[in-house]
């Protein structure tokens, strides 16, 4: 990726080459965000997947059905302090838009995934800023979007002023199942 990185810097980007550079920054960003170097001091890897995906939503701003550079951005804002309120406004941005493209039918699974982890995203920013009602509403509208999201019904167990049980047990039971399928996922794809 990193020689495809310099080989698309040393040419004039357009056309068919916009996409592949946009996405060559965008795998560079997850890298980043995900594998942090040995030699990388903490914070920096952040600050590396963040330049990434803001060089990767910049060749994507043509794109208006592409979301999920700009969702991948905003998870890296919400990471970074100093970063935090940009990607509140951001993704009050995103949710506006993918609700309107639900509402008019026209949005995709993907898509509707993307709202779910948006709704997800928003809630957590209010959860660390200790608005913990506001955080439950955001993950109440993630829930309500899916039936099976563990993150969005701990989420709804975590913020919620009374414990629930039941909402835990839900939760749990989904993540645990959700790990079960990735393990067949990944044992059929190895041939295990």
């Amino acid at each position: 990726l990193t020689q495809a990185q310099r080989i698309y810097a040393s040419i004039k980007t357009i056309g068919d080459d916009l996409l592949p550079k946009a996405y060559t920054e965008h795998f560079l960003g997850l890298i980043k965000k995900n594998w942090r170097g040995e030699a990388t001091a903490p914070g920096m890897s952040m600050d590396e997947a963040r330049s990434h995906l803001e060089n990767a939503n910049t060749l994507l701003q043509g794109e208006k059905q592409q979301f999920l550079t700009r969702v991948t951005l905003i998870e890296i804002l919400t990471y970074i302090d100093s970063q935090r309120e940009r990607a509140k406004n951001q993704v009050d941005q995103v949710i506006k838009e993918l609700e309107e493209l639900h509402e008019q039918k026209k949005s995709n699974a993907n898509q509707h995934s993307l709202l779910i982890r948006s709704y997800l995203l928003c809630g957590n920013i209010d959860f660390i800023n200790k608005q913990i009602d506001a955080a439950g509403v955001h993950y109440k509208r993630a829930e309500a979007a899916t039936s099976n999201n563990a993150y969005a019904i701990l989420s709804v167990a975590q913020t919620s002023q009374e414990v629930d049980l039941e909402k835990w047990r839900k939760g749990l039971s989904c993540l645990e199942n959700s790990d079960r399928k990735s393990t067949r996922l990944n044992s059929s794809h190895l041939g295990i």
